[in-house]
């Protein structure tokens, strides 16, 4: 039945689905070195919860394409204040995490999880941006 044949369980098949989807471009998270979300970088995006007691709004739930311009550091996030923390400070600031290596023009896809509504984004070394698409 291929892809998407009824035997397949609905959530793989939405995988697959979305894996594979249409990007529509959301924005970047610009930095000139310090921590960013999509919430506070020069042009916030899906940035907003629109629906008290939702993550509606926000980046939860979707799927998503992004490259950035720079070697950087990525993680998601509850709230909309940055957290993430570069991997040269070990054992990372109170309040902060380590985030994920990403390498300069690579392309990466990450699905947020329905209770997680932001992405954030640190360079490895100055100024970077992370350009972000949704795959639908």
């Amino acid at each position: 039945m291929g892809t998407y044949g009824t035997s397949r369980p609905p959530t793989e098949r939405d995988t697959i689905h979305y894996l594979n989807g249409v990007p529509s471009y959301l924005g970047a998270l610009v930095s000139s070195g310090a921590a960013v979300t999509n919430a506070t970088t020069a042009l916030p995006f899906n940035a907003v919860v629109t629906n008290s007691g939702t993550m509606q709004g926000t980046l939860a739930g979707k799927t998503l394409l992004f490259q950035p311009s720079s070697n950087g550091f990525i993680l998601t996030g509850t709230g909309p204040l940055p957290t993430v923390a570069n991997q040269t400070t070990v054992p990372p600031a109170p309040g902060t995490a380590i985030g994920i290596a990403v390498v300069a023009g690579e392309k990466d896809i990450v699905i947020m999880r329905p209770d997680v509504g932001w992405l954030q984004w640190i360079p490895s070394g100055g100024a970077g941006t992370l350009f972000v698409w949704e795959l639908s």
